[in-house]
């Protein structure tokens, strides 16, 4: 049960501040079912649908956080929107919040300040070539796969199109997205798991630039819908993420675009840094996997026409870049990276 209360760092509920206009699950950077916890930098507004968020200690959030239970905000953190809840806000003493303080907010207010509900998911079965790659690139035209999993120094080209995964993992991989064409959507039947993944972006100039050098926008291009646990560590990522039916969690890891969960999302490490991209461009497809029972167009182990980008950055320097977008985000709401020097 909602539990109507005064914060008592908070002051009294401001009737007559007004609520904005119903919402959208792709309006937030982060939207979960159930529990939200972040700590690192959020550009964009943060939700839970039914329970609580949790801004652990240290942590900015460049937006509104929303719930439907309890919010609490740890120390030396911040928030520079609204904070929403339908219970409880608790917050230290050393954090800020710039916005309004709105705890005990009734159904309706709440549906003015939390989407309605989540993505629908997607009906959809994979299988086919499984690829298991060690230091070795691999390219993959769109189609339905087993399992991929990459490891070692090494390119995964994935050009315009749809993706059907038993799984798929990379370790120290560099996926590369050929977005010259369209959108890239990744249909995953069971776990997705990337660690010091570095995401490079294709558009229609013609050559592959780091992810935080692509426009923001491109991001809408990219939808990977995992239906197992989807983890990230040390990682890049560009695009949506949706687990409509696990945990989705993040840990050291730079995102520009959105990170959606049916059940809880949970974002660590200090490092953390999720800028907000909405979702949109190519939408994906309403049925998928493999109705030819071919297994799809298939892949192979060679590099696309003209190799691959020269001067690829090791994974190992993502907490320099990482440092450098959390220093740029602390202070303004929209950023564009500039070609680092």
């Amino acid at each position: 049960m909602k539990i109507a209360c005064v914060c008592a760092a908070a002051g009294a509920w401001l009737a007559t501040a007004s609520l904005a206009s119903a919402v959208t699950v792709t309006d937030f950077a982060i939207y979960a079912q159930d529990d939200v916890r972040i700590r690192g930098t959020v550009t964009g507004d943060v939700g839970s649908h039914t329970d609580d968020v949790r801004v652990k200690k240290k942590t900015s959030v460049s937006g509104d956080v929303s719930a439907w239970d309890n919010v609490r905000i740890g120390r030396h953190s911040s928030v520079d929107g609204d904070v929403n809840a339908g219970g409880l806000i608790r917050r230290k003493r050393t954090s800020t919040v710039e916005g309004a303080l709105r705890p005990g907010l009734t159904d309706t207010d709440l549906a003015s300040v939390l989407a309605s509900d989540l993505l629908p998911p997607h009906d959809f079965t994979a299988g086919g070539d499984s690829y298991n790659v060690k230091n070795h690139s691999l390219t993959l035209a769109p189609g339905s796969y087993g399992s991929v999993a990459q490891k070692g120094p090494a390119d995964l080209y994935l050009k315009s199109g749809d993706y059907y995964f038993a799984d798929l993992s990379g370790r120290q991989t560099h996926l590369m997205l050929d977005l010259s064409q369209g959108g890239v959507d990744l249909f995953v039947e069971g776990p997705m798991r990337l660690k010091k993944t570095s995401v490079f972006v294709k558009d229609a100039g013609g050559d592959y630039v780091p992810f935080d050098q692509a426009d923001p926008d491109l991001a809408g291009l990219v939808y990977a819908e995992v239906h197992g646990r989807a983890k990230l560590k040390r990682s890049d990522w560009f695009g949506t993420i949706y687990t409509p039916y696990d945990l989705l969690t993040a840990r050291k890891v730079c995102v520009i675009g959105a990170l959606y969960g049916g059940e809880d999302i949970r974002l660590r490490g200090e490092l953390s840094f999720v800028q907000y991209a909405p979702p949109g461009g190519d939408s994906p497809p309403d049925d998928g996997g493999d109705p030819a029972g071919d297994g799809g167009d298939g892949g192979n182990g060679d590099e696309p026409t003209g190799g691959p980008i020269a001067a690829v950055p090791e994974p190992t320097t993502l907490a320099l870049l990482c440092s450098g977008l959390l220093a740029l985000a602390a202070g303004r709401r929209k950023w564009r990276v500039g070609r680092s020097t």
